[in-house]
């Protein structure tokens, strides 16, 4: 199920935004930008070895519940496909809540759309780092 993925040129100008060059910006980082068989941009993040892990065993999961080896067009999360945008955010956010999650990060997964963690940070190109550490700033402007 891998897709095709040509990574751009490394003298580009990084797509995240930073307006420095993709060379010196994510890529570094192990944020891979490229183009698909269609040509659209798309980013590609190396996942830690514990989401690796898990992602794994859901996969096997879900062969085992279909009874067959996946497919191309199979749905992932065939759970989710059924809720729109504002359930999923509305869903993503209770699971938050109930893990006890710092309420400043849980207002910028809401206004940025966004999870940065300790873990993931290094991965995150630098505009979207910037736009999470303003809605976090501005949360906890908020309650002070």
């Amino acid at each position: 199920m891998t897709q095709p993925f040509r990574e751009i040129q490394k003298e580009r100008i990084c797509p995240c935004g930073s307006g420095l060059s993709y060379g010196s910006c994510c890529r570094p980082r192990g944020i891979k930008w490229g183009t698909n068989a269609e040509g659209s941009l798309v980013k590609q993040i190396k996942l830690s070895d514990d989401t690796a892990e898990m992602l794994e065993e859901h996969l096997k999961q879900l062969e085992q519940d279909l009874g067959r080896p996946l497919q191309d067009d199979d749905l992932l999360f065939p759970e989710l496909a059924a809720m729109d945008e504002d359930e999923l955010t509305a869903t993503i956010i209770k699971h938050l809540t109930g893990a006890g999650i710092d309420t400043a990060f849980i207002y910028a997964f809401q206004q940025t759309g966004l999870l940065i963690t300790e873990e993931n940070q290094e991965r995150v190109p630098n505009a979207d780092r910037s736009l999470w550490d303003q809605a976090v700033a501005d949360y906890r402007a908020m309650q002070n």
